[in-house]
């Protein structure tokens, strides 16, 4: 996720400043970043460590669309471990994820 949301800071970037596109994403990237940031730390809190897992964020020119698309792929899926673990906390971050990113879909005009 943390590569999805730095694409999508980078096609806010790239997005015409007269149109909707540019501020529709330049919200997402600030919903999601903020999400994203609490479901770290609460998934740290519950595993009871700072540490993180060390990884690349590959930073390309997917479309949005696509981007948008996968990140809500990749948060259904995170719902579902979240709910078989009984993490209700980490389920309603998600959940605000999801919200995020269906406003930018239906806002953006993404099928």
């Amino acid at each position: 996720m943390v590569g999805i949301v730095a694409n999508l800071h980078i096609e806010h970037w790239k997005a015409d400043r007269k149109t909707n596109e540019h501020r529709a994403l330049g919200d997402l990237y600030d919903d999601l970043d903020g999400h994203l940031d609490t479901f770290v730390e609460l998934t740290m809190g519950r595993c009871g460590s700072s540490q993180l897992q060390k990884g690349t964020v590959s930073l390309n020119s997917q479309a949005y669309a696509d981007l948008i698309k996968t990140a809500l792929e990749k948060v259904a899926t995170t719902i579902e471990q979240a709910t078989a673990d009984a993490a209700q906390d980490l389920v309603n971050v998600l959940a605000d994820m999801q919200t995020a990113l269906n406003h930018a879909k239906y806002f953006l005009m993404i099928q």
